[in-house]
Parts: C-alpha cells; structure tokens; sequence
C-alpha cells in the first residue's frame, strides 16, 4: 500500500512541469488570443474588458480542469 501511494506521488510530482508547460503552450494559442482579443474589444471600457478577459479565462480553465479530472 504504501510502495503504491509511493508510485503515485512521485508520478504527480514528475508530470506537474509538463503540465504546467503544456497549459502554458495551450493559453498562448493564437485561437486563444484572438477569442479574448475580440471578447475585450466588443467591451471598450477598461472595467468591463478586465471583467470579460478574466471571465473568459476563469471558465476556460474551469472546463480544462475539470476534462484533466475526468482523464485523470
């Protein structure tokens, strides 16, 4: 039992920087970029477009852990 949460924890600890480097990669997407992008711009106030961006960036990351969960 322990050998086995030994094997996991070391598994989890190994793949968090390709993780995290493949988020990285995936949130620089040019598809990424633009929908934000044009998601602000409709908003042309500084409030609303902070508002909009972090929105859009909350729910995407919210969908992207939970299919990580599921996969996982």
């Amino acid at each position: 039992m322990y050998d086995k949460m030994v094997d996991t924890l070391s598994f989890i600890l190994i793949s968090i920087s390709p993780m995290i480097l493949l988020g990285l990669r995936h949130a620089l997407d040019v598809d990424h970029i633009t929908a934000i992008d044009n998601l602000v711009r409709l908003h042309n106030t500084t409030r609303k477009s902070r508002w909009v961006g972090a929105g859009f960036s909350i729910g995407h990351m919210i969908s992207v852990l939970a299919e990580m969960i599921l996969i996982i």
